[in-house]
């Protein structure tokens, strides 16, 4: 068996991934040493490029060779104190000339416990006039990368980060994360194929993660190793970068002026940004606490933690705990705490709690700052049960399965309506003969869907309208569906039901519907293999669907990979069949700071101005189709100008021809015989019955 080149042996994936420019480079090295026959060389050269679980620790003493060891050995002792036991061969330290260079090179059994170095030695006492300064090699890489003369920082104006508002059709953008590419493109159903806007830096791949959209549209964040990049304005321009090693989460404040990242595990961090300073407010520790533990209010103002049988809650500008009526800041204590929601419309929070021997369960409303209870509503025989707010927190809905007495098998479902605007909270209760599995509130009008379960495995869109004047709540309409989730259009009026494929190389299906005149009608049904993901734009006049993976899934073909993109009325808009598909998500846009006043005035002059704009599309469709008909008529006359230019050179090969095969262009065409077969073939069947 022939000996590998030791160049075969070393790993260089780690390299590619963060420089895949360097691919072409390490190929043409590894070509020429084979060439060279270099002689192998013993021991074998065995390069470790993995440095995640090394970190650097400065700020050391300067010691003599002779006090090298005993540097070490104290070092060894204090990392083995806050993160785990080490090894003195773990702590290279370099020295130059007989003298420590003050700063140590620590490797870790993993990169999670170097995380936990980072976070636990960073700025902790070596002795009385040293403390450490402990940081990753991403980090290190991040700090020598810093320019060595300060660059002003660009402002950018609210118009230009404003700026896709302003298009002239109304179109939305929405972004999508394959192979190695992000790309922003703008919805365009006129042309109907989506039109690019960006596909990131030119020289570098945008992002090796995933990508956010801000709550109002404003910034498009991508997720690295090292933290996240926010970017916006017309051309999609770097805004700002927040470090935090390892984020795998972010969530955006409604006002967009505060930012939550978040990284896992027992080392991992939650650390709250302020995105008009580009400063950290404050960072807690997660312990293997999960995304989601902490969440903004309506309007960004307060972040709410859920802890053991309590509540923290802090001001978002300067992530101090709330005080209580003695000036004191602490949590807010709940016994038998369940789960808990904040209003989406007011600085109000909803909390579950749980059934006692003593008490039945409940629902209570608690006002924040003040901590004051303004609505309880006691809940009996509960099998579990769920609340949900209307967009502008004017109505909240629990949704109680109850169970039999003696049976721990659900009996039927109660509805729970507090008029959270009325004075005292009234509360409705509406009884059901079923028991619902899903429920949904419409978008900016007092109705909701609802979906139960019947016999034979059928299910039951229903929808429901509430009178918020005469407090009560009526049945609209009920449709038949195949379908177990879900989703309104943004803007109401349209909503789809849903089931994503329950299994490999399976359909995903949607129904299509919309209310009006108080009936709920199906408009379409469709059906897609692999679905498992679905997205209204902003706009609701367009739903996206399609199939993803993950991106630390292993690549695997799979059909239906990709996105399709329909109408409010289930028609096909355009689709792209994509492999390794990661992402699609919608650009968000802002609520709308329009007068009630002027919905109607639109409303009432919809047919006019549905006729100016259906003008305009009429326009549009035929500048495209004069642009295609442009570049058809461009190809074709390079077409041809290319076959007359063959043609040419066809005729002045003639002598050059004869002579090579023996014979003229005549006789060689005379030793060809063409034949003409015609072939049938079944177009289309009609069946027609006559009586």
């Amino acid at each position: 068996m022939e000996d590998q080149h030791p160049l075969e042996l070393i790993d260089f994936s780690d390299v590619l991934q963060s420089h895949p420019e360097y691919e072409p480079y390490i190929e043409d090295q590894k070509r020429e040493a084979k060439e060279r026959n270099d002689p192998l060389l013993e021991p074998k050269p065995l390069f470790e490029l993995r440095w995640t679980n090394r970190v650097i620790v400065d700020n050391l003493p300067e010691v003599t060779a002779e006090k090298e060891e005993l540097l070490i050995k104290v070092l060894v002792k204090v990392i083995s104190k806050a993160v785990v036991p080490i090894e003195p061969s773990a702590v290279y330290m370099p020295m130059v000339d007989g003298k420590s260079q003050c700063f140590a090179f620590v490797t870790f059994p993993d990169e999670e416990l170097a995380k936990t170095a980072v976070v636990k030695c960073n700025g902790l006492a070596f002795d009385k006039k040293h403390s450490l300064t402990v940081v990753s090699f991403d980090e290190f890489d991040r700090l020598m990368d810093t320019p060595a003369e300060y660059v002003e920082p660009r402002v950018f104006t609210q118009k230009e980060l404003k700026s896709w508002l302003t298009d002239y059709r109304s179109r939305d953008q929405f972004v999508i994360r394959h192979e190695e590419s992000t790309k922003v493109f703008w919805n365009d159903s006129i042309s109907l194929n989506p039109e690019l806007v960006t596909a990131g830096p030119s020289d570098k791949v945008w992002t090796d993660k995933y990508v956010k959209w801000s709550t109002q549209g404003t910034y498009l964040a991508t997720l690295h190793q090292r933290g996240i990049v926010l970017w916006g304005g017309p051309k999609f321009e770097e805004i700002m970068r927040l470090s935090h090693y390892g984020v795998s989460q972010i969530e955006f404040s409604p006002c967009e002026r505060y930012l939550m990242t978040y990284s896992p595990g027992a080392a991992g961090q939650f650390i709250m940004w302020s995105l008009e300073k580009g400063e950290e407010i404050r960072t807690f520790q997660a312990n293997d606490e999960p995304w989601g533990t902490y969440m903004y209010s309506y309007n960004g103002e307060f972040v709410a933690k859920k802890g053991n049988e309590m509540i923290s809650v802090y001001n978002s500008e300067t992530m101090a705990m709330i005080e209580d009526n003695d000036g004191k800041k602490a949590p807010i204590p709940i016994p038998q705490l369940a789960e808990f929601s904040w209003s989406s419309g007011d600085n109000v929070i909803c909390l579950h709690i749980r059934e006692s021997e003593a008490k039945p369960a409940q629902v209570r409303l608690l006002a924040i700052p003040s901590r004051e209870l303004i609505a309880t509503r006691m809940v009996y025989e509960a099998l579990g049960f769920y609340s949900f707010w209307n967009n502008n927190g004017e109505f909240l809905i629990s949704v109680v399965t109850t169970k039999h007495r003696n049976n721990p098998k659900p009996k039927n479902s109660i509805i729970e309506i507090f008029y959270v605007k009325k004075r005292g909270i009234p509360v409705e209760s509406l009884s059901l003969d079923f028991v619902v599995s899903t429920f949904s509130w419409e978008p900016n009008r007092n109705r909701f869907a609802l979906i139960y379960a019947g016999a034979h495995s059928s299910k039951t869109l229903v929808v429901y309208e509430v009178d918020s004047e005469k407090i009560e709540t009526k049945k609209i309409d009920q449709c038949d569906t195949k379908c177990s989730a879900i989703a309104w259009a943004p803007q109401g009026g349209h909503l789809v039901t849903y089931s994503f494929a329950a299994k490999n190389n399976t359909e995903g299906r949607v129904e299509f519907f919309c209310v009006k005149n108080q009936t709920l009608y199906q408009i379409e049904e469709r059906v897609h293999m692999n679905m498992n993901f679905l997205e209204w734009d902003p706009s609701g006049r367009y739903l996206s669907v399609g199939s993803l993976q993950g991106i630390t899934q292993r690549a695997t073909q799979q059909q239906g990979s990709g996105y399709l993109i329909f109408n409010c009325q289930g028609s096909d808009i355009t689709h792209a069949a994509l492999e390794k598909f990661y992402q699609f998500s919608w650009r968000l846009r802002p609520k709308s700071i329009l007068d009630p006043k002027i919905y109607d005035k639109i409303e009432n002059q919809l047919d006019e101005l549905a006729a100016k704009y259906e003008e305009e599309d009429k326009q549009v469709k035929r500048a495209a189709r004069e642009a295609q008909k442009e570049k058809e008529a461009k190809m074709k006359d390079e077409f041809f100008a290319q076959v007359n230019l063959y043609r040419e050179k066809w005729a002045n090969t003639h002598n050059e021809r004869a002579q090579l095969l023996k014979r003229t262009d005549e006789e060689e065409k005379g030793r060809w015989i063409q034949k003409v077969e015609p072939v049938e073939e079944i177009l289309s069947v009609k069946k027609e019955i006559l009586t």
